[in-house]
């Protein structure tokens, strides 16, 4: 159940919006005036909740201040794929919002308590006519999450357009590695969440990366993975 905060909370949480790359630039008066503007109101979401789902109507663009939620599609068979996932300082619905679409086309949910700064989808990506310097700086913190967005987005295409599972497990692996800066890190996804980002059956995967092992090109503890060096 979302859990709008109480006043106490609320000035607890707001300072994590202050950070966030929208609106660290404002003082007070200039930040005050902003959360006025978008209609901003903090919500908590526990673990497993649905934040917004598909054909919901679009009334806020989602920020995240803390925990981790994960966006799914699901296609007229019923099977969910995995799309992105939002952090602190991601904002959910943006694209959405921009092309004008009235409802949701993606789920969201919460993977760990989440709280969000929810924000006026209309207001959002439309200044007000004076065309002030505190929404200016808002926009331009949209602009690099939406090519946040674009980067992850084509990254997952690009597995996806591999026909061969060896090749999806070790780009996937590889991605990683560059992310983390090491052969050696912690994946975000069980088996089979794997499975559904990859676009393969969970059995397909286990085969996989079983091959891979025993060729000595990777070594795996349930979410721990190690690229072998060659």
């Amino acid at each position: 159940m979302l859990v709008f905060q109480h006043k106490n909370n609320f000035m607890v949480k707001i300072s994590e919006a202050r950070k966030t790359i929208y609106f660290k630039k404002l003082d007070d008066q200039d930040f005050n005036a902003i959360m006025h503007c978008l209609q901003g109101r903090m919500i908590s979401f526990k673990e497993g909740e649905y934040i917004a789902q598909t054909g919901d109507k679009i009334s806020f663009g989602y920020l995240i201040l803390s925990g981790i939620a994960r966006s799914y599609t699901i296609d007229e068979a019923g099977n969910e794929f995995i799309n992105l996932d939002y952090t602190k300082e991601n904002i959910f619905g943006l694209n959405d919002i921009i092309i004008g679409n009235k409802y949701y086309t993606e789920d969201l949910k919460a993977l760990t308590d989440v709280t969000v700064l929810a924000l006026d989808s209309f207001r959002l990506i439309n200044p007000t006519l004076n065309r002030c310097q505190r929404h200016i700086e808002l926009l331009k913190g949209c602009f690099k999450e939406i090519g946040r967005q674009t980067q992850k987005i084509e990254e997952h295409k690009n597995i996806l357009s591999l026909s061969k599972t060896r090749d999806k497990v070790l780009k996937f692996l590889d991605i990683y590695k560059k992310k983390k800066k090491s052969n050696s890190f912690e994946i975000d996804y069980s088996r089979q969440e794997l499975a559904s980002y990859l676009g393969v059956e969970r059995s397909a995967l286990s085969a996989e990366l079983s091959k891979l092992k025993k060729e000595g090109l990777i070594d795996f503890s349930f979410n721990h993975f190690e690229i072998k060096d060659k």
